[in-house]
């Protein structure tokens, strides 16, 4: 655990703290790991740097909350303290709730192999580790390197435990089934999904969700894209439809690839079932090789998550929106106004760097919002013909792409011709994320100049927008 004093000088600048998202209490954040329900809170874990705002050895940092709005912030829950974690930590992973006990399972890293240790709790506050490697390194799958077998994400079906994990294959890349009928005594079952032409990287941090009549597979990649005619790197989360079959170790996609987010910054995403039933997801508000201004205007943090979203299946095809809890950061009694736009105008009597605008307009018109606002930057989202575009490319601090990667500052989703577009656009000082009529997802991180706070709209055509603004409350309670 880190001491006390060592938090109190890493003292960090709160400028750009978001209010109702997730974020680092100082250091380094970035995948989620362990997001679960137990004992009356929902329990969110991540890949911790306490020591600088840059990646390096991994520990898990560890938060709950009651309401997925206000995280009480808690001791560190994993070290790299063993020797099976020694030379980069310990790596992504996640949580079984079983007999009233929580588990979870992890990748450490030594400097010699990767390999799947564990460790439980009984209060989800103070963590015991199994002695050894509940899956060794011996026992990797078939074709993957002795470093690249990591991120397990366990699930249990038929009474057996189960759990999918990222590896190499030769040049490509596959995702292996493991499974366990008595703890925890693992077996490997086969390849459950596989690439074997040459990729970047592997699968990283799968999800395998088993449904009654459709089951979801996610994963996230490297790829190569071309934008603007030149060929970068990109990091990609996507989202299978299908039937898996964990005897046969099988996975029949019906949907093909699927992407669950169409900004620059969702990675990693996780998923966990709320009390009553519905599936959620929490991912890294980030993605990889590009500058994180509050890491290099030293404020002392770096790294933030994404509103849960809800996952559903509406007539065979996935929608994505904001868990029903989100609301409640909200005032419920908005500021409306119905505009008719046919050149600039801005929403009067209102500034702020954190609440939900909701729009909703003919689907055969043109429109540009503007959001954090001065006459120094402002962040575009675009709606035209069917495809939304958000462009930071003047949203204040730059965000530059490093090692031939995308810097993700435009960014398009292609949704159709809708009859009626219906837009909800939660920003929180940093951050902006879009919902498209409950079913496409778009976000990105800002970190505009002091006093960029308004928002206006603006349009090729006479068009009505039909515009609700919901400022955020502040905390009504105190965790203990």
């Amino acid at each position: 655990m880190m001491s006390r004093g060592y938090e109190n000088r890493f003292l960090i600048n709160p400028m750009y703290k978001p209010l109702y998202h997730f974020s680092t209490p100082f250091g380094w954040l970035n995948d989620p790991n362990g997001f679960s329900y137990y004992k009356g809170y929902y329990h969110l874990f991540y890949q911790h740097n306490p020591k600088a705002t840059k990646w390096g050895k991994m520990f898990w940092g560890h938060a709950r909350s009651q309401d997925l709005i206000f995280w009480e912030h808690l001791p560190i829950a994993i070290n790299p303290d063993t020797k099976s974690e020694n030379f980069l930590g310990c790596f992504s992973g996640s949580a079984l709730i079983d007999n009233n006990t929580m588990w979870l399972i992890y990748t450490g890293i030594s400097y010699t192999k990767s390999q799947q240790l564990m460790a439980f709790s009984r209060d989800g506050i103070q963590f015991e580790k199994l002695p050894n490697p509940v899956i060794s390194n011996a026992n990797r799958p078939p074709f993957a390197g002795r470093m690249a077998f990591r991120d397990p994400k366990i699930f249990t079906f038929n009474s057996k435990y189960y759990v999918v994990i990222g590896a190499k294959f030769k040049a490509g890349r596959q995702i292996a089934l493991y499974k366990s009928e008595e703890q925890w005594k693992w077996e490997y079952v086969g390849c459950l999904y596989l690439e074997k032409e040459r990729t970047i990287g592997i699968y990283e941090c799968p999800d395998l969700i088993i449904g009654d009549k459709f089951d979801l597979l996610l994963y996230n990649t490297i790829e190569k894209i071309k934008k603007n005619n030149i060929i970068v790197k990109n990091h990609m989360s996507t989202i299978e439809l299908g039937k898996a079959n964990l005897e046969n170790c099988t996975f029949q996609s019906s949907s093909g690839k699927l992407k669950m987010d169409f900004g620059s910054d969702y990675y990693a995403p996780q998923t966990t079932f709320t009390p009553d039933g519905r599936l959620i997801a929490i991912a890294w508000m980030q993605s990889w090789n590009k500058t994180i201004p509050t890491a290099y205007l030293n404020h002392r943090w770096a790294g933030m998550m994404t509103i849960p979203r809800e996952i559903t299946i509406v007539d065979e095809i996935v929608h994505l929106k904001p868990a029903k809890e989100i609301y409640n950061a909200f005032e419920i009694q908005g500021f409306e106004r119905i505009f008719l736009v046919n050149e600039e105008v801005s929403f009067e009597s209102f500034s702020g760097s954190s609440y939900l605008l909701r729009i909703s307009f003919d689907g055969l018109a043109n429109l540009c919002v503007k959001v954090r606002k001065s006459d120094r930057c402002e962040t575009l989202i675009k709606y035209e013909e069917g495809i939304i575009c958000i462009d930071r490319s003047h949203s204040g601090h730059k965000i530059k792409a490093r090692n031939g990667y995308d810097d993700g500052n435009v960014n398009k989703c292609d949704v159709g011709l809708l009859k009626t577009v219906k837009m909800e656009i939660f920003v929180d000082v940093s951050s902006v994320e879009i919902f498209i009529n409950d079913r496409y997802a778009m976000t990105t991180t800002i970190y505009p100049f002091p006093n960029s706070e308004t928002i206006s709209f603006c349009s090729k055509k006479s068009v009505q927008i039909h515009a609700v603004i919901h400022q955020y409350q502040k905390k009504r309670f105190t965790l203990k």
